[in-house]
């Protein structure tokens, strides 16, 4: 069985343990865990690999830009604990997405799939929680919650 036929597969298990009829469409599969994380597995031929990857959120262009920035690097030190996953930003859109690539192979069963995608999960899950606790405040406001 080629690897895009046996990852198909592996694909319909897990998506029948979402509940969600998952399939592959134009070479990608997105679909929503726990209702707030869009996830998108990206299939390409040419390598037999997968990219999974998650929008962790936008970072507006402002005085706290740089702190922001700042945090991402910090944390993306941290991508070896996470299973692989690192953390980059597209410059236009400013748009900071979670992702990581993986051989076809690698991903062998249901079981495993579903260990990577938690994986992704908790680190955007994790990533949203400490920006809201390191910026809770407003872009027009201050650290300390005054008007600019």
């Amino acid at each position: 069985m080629e690897c895009r036929e046996q990852f198909e597969q592996i694909l319909a298990e897990f998506g029948e343990k979402l509940g969600a009829k998952l399939e592959l469409a134009d070479d990608r599969c997105n679909f929503i865990v726990d209702g707030t994380v869009e996830v998108e597995i990206d299939y390409y031929d040419d390598a037999d690999s997968l990219v999974a990857w998650s929008t962790v959120g936008e970072l507006p262009e402002d005085r706290f830009s740089a702190a922001r920035a700042f945090a991402l690097l910090s944390l993306n030190e941290l991508g070896a604990f996470r299973a692989g996953f690192a953390l980059a930003m597209d410059a236009e859109t400013r748009r900071v997405v979670a992702h990581d690539r993986r051989g076809a192979d690698a991903i062998d069963s249901a079981d495993r799939l579903a260990v990577w995608i938690d994986a992704l999960v908790d680190l955007v899950k994790s990533v949203r929680s400490d920006f809201a606790k390191r910026f809770p405040y407003s872009d027009d406001e201050d650290a300390d919650g005054k008007e600019a």
